[in-house]
């Protein structure tokens, strides 16, 4: 099904997460193989019985939804009477939004990351540091570096491409097909201008970090133990989340928190787990956050936004 609605959008990619839209239906949508699961992990039953009362072969089932995300559920005798409701009045499924193709890199913080912290002038000097090498980086001598400045904190060399096609910054597009214009005044100035912008943001709060923003991906085992009515162990104990982006760069903790934030309580620093079964049944997950289903996150994150 993923592929399916790859195609539809007309990615060259399949993303593994799909915020989606139906008729009293929405939510995000997380790539998992459960018909696998079924077979390995469940005894080879696939038979499920839905909110309706009826028994479904997951192996004829390409996407689950959970009660909170179909609102107004009990509104219709059936599924079959609600598909045959959004036919009749031409409503279709819809995606709003979906996992990118490679996750940032850079993270810029905010006044509400920073203000929930407890730092001493040390750690305020660490903090900014990535951020004063990012600024003192830009030279007229290097203009490959100045061109990634100009693009913004997670430029590279792979995004000039499609900088290229989507952008509509003529006068820096411009300076990437022609060198030579780095040289005149209009360019510095521009270069200027910037490097006094950035100094202003970082003033305000706005500081590089090693970060970004992934989608909550709750433990898809630990719901499909929860499905059949098995014991709920999940794959992840409390404290610990899976994350591919950051095992790829070997990373053992981080801090994870949502966005808007308010107290210092909302950071929650986290183990990052890496081993073979949560490689195997997380692998379609290449980006997003997969959490635990035995701590507290939820409420540390606000509610996280989810629909109960």
């Amino acid at each position: 099904m993923a592929e399916i609605w790859a195609r539809d959008i007309g990615e060259d990619y399949v993303p593994c997460q799909f915020c989606i839209r139906c008729s009293f239906t929405k939510g995000m949508v997380n790539e998992f193989n459960f018909v696998d699961w079924c077979r390995e992990e469940n005894g080879g039953n696939y038979e499920i019985t839905d909110i309706y009362g009826e028994k479904r072969d997951l192996r004829e089932v390409d996407v689950i939804l959970t009660e909170g995300m179909a609102k107004l559920w009990d509104s219709w005798p059936s599924q079959a009477e609600y598909e045959r409701c959004c036919e009749e009045n031409g409503i279709i499924w819809g995606v709003t939004k979906y996992a990118p193709k490679e996750d940032k890199e850079v993270l810029m913080t905010n006044y509400q990351f920073l203000q929930t912290l407890n730092l001493n002038d040390e750690m305020i000097r660490d903090l900014c540091q990535d951020t004063v090498d990012y600024i003192q980086g830009v030279s007229y001598d290097n203009i490959y570096y100045s061109l990634l400045f100009m693009m913004g904190e997670n430029g590279n060399s792979e995004s000039v491409e499609r900088y290229l096609k989507s952008s509509d910054n003529y006068w820096l597009k411009t300076l990437i097909l022609n060198h030579n214009l780095l040289n005149d005044k209009y360019s510095k100035e521009k270069i200027r201008d910037l490097i006094i912008k950035k100094i202003e943001q970082a003033c305000l709060g706005k500081l590089v970090t090693r970060g970004n923003f992934q989608c909550i991906v709750p433990d898809s085992y630990a719901f499909m133990q929860a499905a059949f009515g098995q014991k709920v162990t999940g794959l992840l104990e409390a404290g610990e989340i899976y994350s591919q982006f950051w095992n790829e760069r070997e990373t053992q903790r981080v801090d994870t928190m949502r966005s808007p934030l308010t107290h210092f309580s909302e950071h929650y620093v986290m183990n990052v787990v890496k081993n073979e079964k949560v490689d195997k049944w997380f692998k379609y997950a290449y980006s997003g956050i997969v959490v635990n289903a035995h701590d507290a996150h939820t409420m540390r994150w606000s509610g996280s936004d989810y629909d109960i």
